[in-house]
């Protein structure tokens, strides 16, 4: 998913350290792209989560120019899933392009 930022140079959302969308602006750029609260990121300008801190993540959703994320979609009651990375697992992501 591509995410565009406002006249104010905003995405439109709010994330807690693990990745976890607290809060999506209704109606705006990130809602429109299909960001949903409870989604949870998985990669952020093609670096996974799980490598980034929580001021890296955000440094990167501040700074880059061109912002694109996978996510995995909350369940459709709204509850975030819960994430499944590890050495012997893959994350299975939904990721949302906007066209």
């Amino acid at each position: 998913m591509v995410l565009q930022r406002n006249d104010i140079g905003q995405l439109g959302f709010h994330v807690h350290s693990e990745g976890l969308v607290s809060d999506v602006e209704l109606q705006g750029y990130a809602w429109h792209a299909g960001l949903r609260t409870g989604s949870r990121l998985v990669e952020v300008c093609k670096v996974a989560m799980v490598t980034l801190t929580h001021e890296q993540m955000i440094d990167l959703l501040r700074t880059s120019s061109t912002v694109k994320v996978s996510v995995i979609a909350p369940h459709e009651e709204g509850k975030p899933r819960r994430s499944v990375c590890s050495e012997n697992l893959s994350c299975v992501a939904v990721e949302y392009l906007s066209g």
